[in-house]
């Protein structure tokens, strides 16, 4: 669908925007020295963004058919480890919080990224025991 292409591309350079900014460099700068305008990139990104849509929507049917989800303990655990590479460490005892805003359709609170990889997990799995 057209919209979650869209979607995706707005994240997509959401997340270059950020990376830039935290690099000191502004993104139309960027753009510049690329000689780009910011419609050029959503072209030259629309590619990844079509196949991330596309495999997002596969593993979410393929979850769906195989009755996967990811349970409270999963989220915790991906949010630990998310703070462990964010921040290098969390404290024994101490709670790690990671605000995560899934897309639209993703499912309620459980964020996309990690059931599409528990999916992927899930696969590979069925794989290796045949």
């Amino acid at each position: 669908p057209e919209t979650m292409i869209s979607s995706e591309l707005d994240d997509q350079i959401a997340q270059l925007r950020t990376r830039l900014a935290q690099q000191g460099l502004e993104f139309g700068e960027y753009l510049a020295s690329n000689d780009q305008t910011e419609a050029d990139l959503r072209e030259d990104l629309s590619e990844a963004a079509e196949n991330r849509v596309r495999n997002t929507l596969v593993l979410q049917e393929v979850a769906k058919a195989e009755g996967l989800e990811v349970t409270e303990e999963d989220i915790d655990a991906e949010i630990e480890k998310l703070a462990r590479e964010k921040l290098g460490y969390v404290r024994p005892g101490e709670t790690a919080y990671v605000v995560l805003d899934p897309p639209e359709g993703a499912g309620p609170g459980v964020p996309s990224p990690l059931r599409n990889s528990s999916t992927a997990f899930s696969i590979a799995s069925g794989f290796a025991s045949t």
